[in-house]
């Protein structure tokens, strides 16, 4: 069962992504190329990136069912959503790209990406192998080599159209801003 803090996040959500709080800020043909009609369709949504944190099972429809079981996901399992669905129950699901739907609950799955800097403008290598960094955004031309548990100094953050995001650093060059290779500190 969601506690009411999850349930008003869910709702709050689910109200940005059809538009309710950005509909005057969009422009006029942005608002028709979604489908926005509740019940049992589904809201597409720009794609992007989600990771497992906690196993989670996917599922034909959005009321989830054993009939309706199709696979398990495992933590760290990188996944791209695609829609949102309201179950009959209200409860706001992902749809992913192979069309199954999987749970929103921030305690089981979370955004692959820092969308912001961190306050202290800090972040740590929890890679064991270590990050790179590289000369541009698109983190291309390798220029270092940096090691678990380093604490890098961030000044920028760079967001791509595909969804990636990376990071520029204070001393110069760009890094990864994804959740599997980097913590905010």
């Amino acid at each position: 069962m969601l506690t009411v803090k999850h349930q008003a996040i869910m709702a709050a959500a689910l109200l940005i992504i059809s538009g309710g709080l950005l509909a005057h800020s969009q422009p006029a043909n942005a608002a028709s190329s979604q489908n926005t009609t509740y019940g049992s369709a589904t809201t597409k949504v720009s794609p992007f990136k989600i990771i497992v944190k906690k196993e989670v099972h996917s599922f034909k429809t959005a009321d989830f069912t054993k009939s309706n079981l199709t696979g398990i996901n495992h933590p760290s399992k990188q996944l791209v959503v695609t829609g949102t669905q309201k179950s009959s129950a209200g409860t706001l699901r992902y749809q992913l790209d192979d069309g199954t739907f999987i749970t929103s609950d921030p305690d089981y799955v979370t955004r692959q990406f820092y969308a912001s800097l961190p306050k202290s403008k800090r972040i740590i290598v929890t890679d064991t192998i270590g990050i790179n960094s590289y000369k541009s955004p698109t983190l291309k031309n390798k220029m270092n080599h940096f090691q678990f548990h380093q604490s890098l100094k961030v000044s920028k953050i760079k967001k791509f159209n595909n969804g990636n995001i990376a990071y520029r650093l204070a001393s110069g060059g760009y890094v990864t801003a994804s959740k599997l290779f980097v913590k905010a500190m």
